[in-house]
């Protein structure tokens, strides 16, 4: 898949829609109102994961700027020992809203890794390339491009060309940076390379 603009990779809404199930957002064992991650863009997400994922009807809160602050060791630490898959959100100081789909943890690594089930996405941007409020463009990692997660104690990231990280969240947790790479064939998945960050949540996707 060749980098190309966000619009060639939007998510195809001519796919039927998700059974009526109760779906919800949960928080210390109730419904959680203060997401980033707007419903509409939510069931874009959930229609975009495998079947075996697609029909969870809850997905938990491990982690949010709000609730927690902007500490990275309490992030790591946020994912405990969970198996499940994780869904990361991003929302930027420009309105932008992305972030990443995976199945492994992230925990500092010597060596990339991650399976090949990960993907980002951008459901928000601003300026000339902007995507309407129900749209998600996913990006799916490329056969033979590699694995996906990076993680350091200085950052984490998400794919790689070069130098340079499809998705990369400092320590601080206070800003990060999006560059176009082989390994999803993304485009920016935000309006700018290099962002401010107002919030950042970590769900965990319940089975």
């Amino acid at each position: 898949m060749g980098i190309g603009n966000c619009k060639d990779y939007l998510f195809d809404s001519s796919l039927p829609d998700l059974p009526e199930l109760q779906f919800d957002l949960m928080h210390d064992g109730k419904k959680y109102k203060a997401s980033i991650l707007p419903e509409k863009i939510v069931t874009r997400l959930r229609e975009s994961l495998q079947d075996r994922y697609k029909y969870s009807t809850s997905w938990r809160l491990l982690f949010s700027t709000f609730e927690n602050g902007f500490s990275y060791r309490t992030f790591l630490e946020s994912f405990g020992e969970n198996e499940w898959p994780f869904v990361l959100a991003c929302r930027t100081k420009d309105g932008d809203l992305f972030g990443a789909f995976f199945e492994d943890r992230i925990r500092i690594a010597r060596n990339p890794y991650g399976r090949d089930s990960m993907f980002l996405f951008t459901a928000a941007r601003r300026g000339a390339d902007r995507l309407a409020d129900s749209e998600v463009a996913v990006f799916r990692i490329s056969k033979g491009k590699g694995t996906g997660i990076y993680c350091c104690p200085d950052f984490f990231a998400f794919g790689c060309s070069g130098e340079r990280f499809g998705l990369l969240i400092n320590k601080s947790l206070l800003d990060g940076e999006t560059h176009p790479v082989e390994t999803f064939g993304n485009c920016l998945l935000a309006s700018k390379r290099h962002f401010r960050i107002s919030y950042l949540e970590l769900w965990l996707v319940q089975i």
